[in-house]
């Protein structure tokens, strides 16, 4: 009986798990009966970076570049359990799931994701700004703000340490902002999210706001950083 629920269990996170990054809700349960391998899978803790992800599973190399360019507060170390948020971010997961949805579910795999090298440049500068907001701000909530940013599809960069040193929300304000805007007009929310990156240097070249946030479904990971004008 134990056994039973815990691969029930086990189920339902890959079923979230994959509805996250999009793919349609009829189609994950009968895709995951045909994955048993995907079952086994930490889908949660491993480390993934970007871009050196994308370069791994396929994706054109100028794309990459590109992509590195449009959206730098993505790049960097993020763990497995926030590739759905990364993902949109960079409007990449219907990309990635037609991947995944033609066999490329190892993709998911701990081996897969580990075999991806990472920028240490990137990580340097991320850890050094940390450790410099850490030193002037209470460590508990630099670290729950983090944790929401990392959860929206930031990655682990100089911009994410910027962004998160600018805001003075808690993470639950910061979450009760977002479910707000996930009610809201979405073109107002991407115009304001993309001045307010302007307006603080995060961003120096002009985007179209439909070019910084992609709006599928809702899923506007970036867009929490809006809740910070609030």
């Amino acid at each position: 009986m134990r056994s039973q629920e815990v691969d029930e269990a086990v189920i339902a996170e890959n079923l979230k798990y994959l509805t996250k990054l999009g793919m349609e809700e009829q189609k994950v349960g009968p895709f995951i009966l045909g994955c048993h391998d995907l079952l086994g899978f930490d889908l949660e803790n491993p480390s993934v970076a970007m871009p050196e992800y994308l370069n791994h599973g396929g994706l054109d190399k100028n794309e990459v570049t590109s992509l590195s360019q449009r959206y730098p507060y993505v790049m960097g170390k993020n763990k497995l359990g926030n590739l759905p948020g990364m993902m949109r971010a960079m409007d990449l997961h219907s990309w990635f799931v037609s991947r995944i949805w033609d066999g490329n579910y190892h993709y998911l795999s701990s081996s897969f994701v580990s075999a991806a090298p990472h920028d240490t440049a990137i990580e340097s500068g991320f850890l050094q700004g940390l450790d410099r907001v850490k030193r002037l701000k209470k460590e508990q909530f630099v670290d729950n703000k983090l944790e929401f940013l990392l959860g929206i599809g930031f990655g682990e960069n100089k911009i994410t340490v910027r962004t998160f040193s600018l805001i003075n929300s808690t993470k639950d304000q910061l979450q009760e902002h977002f479910d707000h805007l996930l009610e809201m007009e979405w073109d107002q929310a991407k115009n304001k999210m993309l001045n307010w990156l302007k307006e603080h240097g995060l961003l120096t070249k002009h985007l179209a706001p439909a070019t910084i946030l992609a709006s599928s479904e809702k899923r506007s990971k970036i867009d929490k950083l809006e809740q910070k004008i609030r």
